[in-house]
């Protein structure tokens, strides 16, 4: 194989690795995050930080 082979395998690669972390760290459910996903657990916690601001500051 040629040079620009090597190349096109690489940035293949590079894409499929990309896409494969972005699911994981946004949409696949953690055991550390109570089986959320990271963004449901963000939308959790950014709820309870509101309501416990509300509860705290009235």
């Amino acid at each position: 194989m040629d040079k620009s082979a090597y190349s096109k395998i690489e940035k293949g690669t590079r894409a499929i690795t990309r896409e494969w972390v972005k699911d994981y760290n946004q949409n696949r459910p953690h055991g550390s995050l109570n089986d959320y996903s990271p963004v449901e657990f963000a939308k959790q916690w950014a709820l309870t930080v509101d309501n416990f601001s509300e509860v705290t500051h009235n």
